[in-house]
């Protein structure tokens, strides 16, 4: 089986890079901050890199229990080193700036969520508070959004943890890892899925940023990874999924009340758009989604999504509240676009360098470096 440039199958499905993926990371931030900035609804992107981040951290974790090289501490520090950087950053300025532009009524909200979400619980902060994420006015946190990092940083607690243990219960028997790591992330799926449901039902405003309502999405993510590959369709059929994903992406949070149905049954259009256009991967085809998607300004949004994320809301934020509108123009919006694009690739690009200096003062050293499994490039795991 080969894809559409003739390539094996298989050999697709090994390859560590996938241009596509990134592509579908710059739709699903585009389509945050476009909606915060100009609609005033929620999108569904932030779904999307729920998926994203279960299909790529449990690919990880699971190749490298197979190869017997997990380490769950060091998989810790080097999400840390991805994290907490462009985060860091992003927290401080908007510290200062709160600190010259906010009014002094909101002072004591802001510090308090800062902290929050420097220690990656801002979503807990925010289900206590009972925030409506959708308010678009004065009133809104300059950090709330990073009530989704604070899941994620959970999330990537959680994760290296459950494979390990269902590493260990696999040591006599390794051939049966991925059985029970499926079986494992099935009973994740469902639990969480159901008890989504039941929340966002009883209580929305909770449900929409509690920990447990959203655990189905990565486990969606993980079950996609593990078995993808089983998953045979032709040509035309990949082409026509991937469209499908990118088109209902972009229908989602238009048609979809997002910020008041969420994340119960609904959330599974976003995940399944998402998977379909990993499921269509690199077809090659002239009217493939994936020419648009791997295209290299499309590629570098994708890069730099992580930080575009962390910088819009609070340069949106602040923008209202010193010019006491409710919502932005056309122009203001563009403003507050190039301007967190800028912050963005600043940002990514410092962080980027610090990373590649300390691998390189690594690499200098005199004691080789320790064998281990083969990690994604930096933030690939995070957006």
């Amino acid at each position: 089986m080969t894809d559409g440039a003739g390539h094996p199958r298989s050999a697709v499905r090994r390859a560590g890079y996938r241009p596509e993926l990134q592509g579908l990371r710059a739709l699903a931030v585009v389509l945050v901050v476009v909606y915060h900035v100009w609609v005033g609804r929620v999108s569904g992107g932030v779904d999307v890199f729920f998926f994203v981040t279960g299909f790529l951290l449990t690919g990880q974790l699971v190749r490298a229990a197979e190869q017997g090289s997990l380490d769950v501490r060091q998989r810790w520090s080097r999400t840390l080193v991805r994290l907490v950087p462009t985060a860091a950053v992003v927290l401080a300025a908007t510290a200062v700036a709160g600190a010259v532009l906010l009014p002094a009524s909101r002072w004591a909200q802001t510090v308090r969520e800062i902290g929050a979400a420097a220690l990656f619980v801002e979503n807990w902060q925010l289900a206590a508070d009972a925030v409506d994420y959708a308010a678009q006015n004065d009133m809104a946190s300059v950090v709330q959004h990073f009530w989704s990092l604070s899941i994620q940083g959970q999330v990537f607690l959680l994760w290296p943890l459950l494979i390990a243990v269902v590493a260990l219960a696999c040591r006599r028997a390794p051939g049966q890892l991925r059985r029970r790591a499926t079986l494992a992330l099935f009973g994740v799926f469902v639990v969480s899925l159901a008890y989504s449901v039941e929340l966002t039902v009883t209580d929305q405003p909770l449900a929409y940023f509690h920990t447990l309502t959203r655990l189905w999405e990565f486990a969606a993510g993980g079950l996609f990874a593990l078995h993808a590959d089983r998953i045979v369709l032709g040509l035309r059929a990949r082409v026509a999924a991937g469209w499908a994903g990118v088109v209902g992406l972009v229908a989602c949070g238009a048609v979809l009340p997002v910020s008041t149905v969420f994340p119960g049954v609904a959330a599974l259009w976003p995940t399944g758009c998402a998977a379909l256009v990993l499921l269509a991967g690199r077809t090659g085809a002239a009217g493939g989604v994936d020419r648009l998607l791997a295209a290299r300004p499309v590629r570098y949004l994708g890069d730099i999504s992580y930080a575009l994320y962390l910088w819009h809301w609070p340069v949106l934020v602040l923008w209202l509240v010193t010019r006491g509108q409710q919502a932005v123009g056309l122009r203001g919006g563009a403003a507050i676009v190039l301007v967190s694009l800028v912050l963005a690739a600043v940002t990514h690009h410092l962080s980027s360098g610090r990373r590649c200096g300390c691998r390189r003062g690594a690499a200098a050293g005199s004691r080789p470096p320790r064998r281990r499994a083969s990690w994604p490039s930096p933030g690939s795991g995070v957006w």
